[in-house]
């Protein structure tokens, strides 16, 4: 169910904004990650979420989420999207070792 689907990706977004917020995962790994997609699901789920906050009385729920998106609109990197800006990687082990 729809509301399901948002519970879950609101709840996981929330765990990744605590876990950037306390320096668990670095941030350019979390920007990396989930950098413009956080962006998009929040522009979709914050309709809903405003509704939740107002359902419970409780202004915090999923407030790591919306930190989160804040902090990546933020930071905005120029590199471009990554299938472009990175075309030219190779795993290591493609590397010839002498």
């Amino acid at each position: 169910n729809l509301e399901d689907a948002a519970m879950l990706i609101c709840t996981t977004m929330e765990n990744i904004g605590v876990m950037t917020f306390q320096r668990i995962v670095p941030f350019k790994i979390v920007n990396n990650l989930v950098g413009a997609s956080a962006g998009i699901l929040w522009q979709k789920l914050e309709p809903w979420v405003v509704g939740v906050r107002e359902e419970l009385d409780d202004a915090a729920a999923f407030e790591w989420f919306q930190w989160l998106v804040e902090q990546l609109a933020e930071y905005q990197d120029d590199r471009g999207p990554a299938y472009k800006a990175e075309s030219d990687w190779q795993p290591a082990h493609t590397q010839q070792h002498f």
